[in-house]
């Protein structure tokens, strides 16, 4: 609510120094410049550049393991864009599950794109594993083209204000991290949201 904006959510990975691990770019400004080769991942929006905006919708997912992204540089990418987060790729356009299979489940928030170029934030409020949520967003209602994830466990969290609707939600671990039985959900500080302003 401080921030005005109608949507927050968190903004992806971040190291023990709550540090953001990947590129991050808020409002034209360099915020994050540690570039993580392995998170192929770039959620942008609002194109500086008339290349930029040539490559599609205002806000979408580029994924660096395919082309044409495969092949540009990332720094020109993140130059051409005005709002940049860099995370790991959850679903590719070709059905590809790009995670690897682990028994770790979590709350969960992910962008995904659908195929018809609409972006959604997805937050689960139950504890998956990121190999089923891909599944699920790959074979679900809603027909999404690709999908990143952003982060799990306590640090999966969004808030939505709008005039339709009030909601918060904090996440938790599942599997042997569960909180106990009765806890309430545990706010924990977040270094990066994204904000979506209406």
């Amino acid at each position: 609510t401080q921030l005005g904006a109608a949507v927050v959510f968190n903004g992806g990975q971040f190291d023990p120094f709550q540090l953001h691990l990947g590129l991050l770019k808020g409002r034209g400004v360099p915020l994050a410049s540690r570039l993580k080769p392995a998170y192929l991942g770039l959620l942008v929006s609002g194109p500086l550049s008339a290349r930029a905006a040539a490559r599609g919708p205002q806000s979408r997912i580029l994924d660096l393991g395919q082309p044409p992204f495969r092949d540009l540089p990332r720094q020109s990418l993140v130059d051409g864009y005005h709002n940049v987060v860099q995370s790991m790729m959850l679903l590719d356009e070709h059905g590809q599950v790009r995670v690897r299979r682990s028994q770790l489940a979590a709350c969960r928030t992910v962008v995904a794109e659908s195929q018809n170029g609409l972006l959604m934030v997805v937050m689960t409020e139950g504890a998956v594993t990121l190999e089923d949520l891909a599944q699920w967003l790959q074979r679900g209602p809603l027909k999404v083209r690709r999908a990143m994830n952003l982060d799990g466990g306590l640090e999966s969290q969004l808030a939505v204000r709008s005039p339709e609707l009030s909601l918060t939600l904090y996440g938790q671990y599942g599997s042997s991290r569960t909180l106990l039985p009765g806890q309430a959900m545990v706010h924990a500080p977040l270094p990066t949201v994204i904000a979506l302003e209406l």
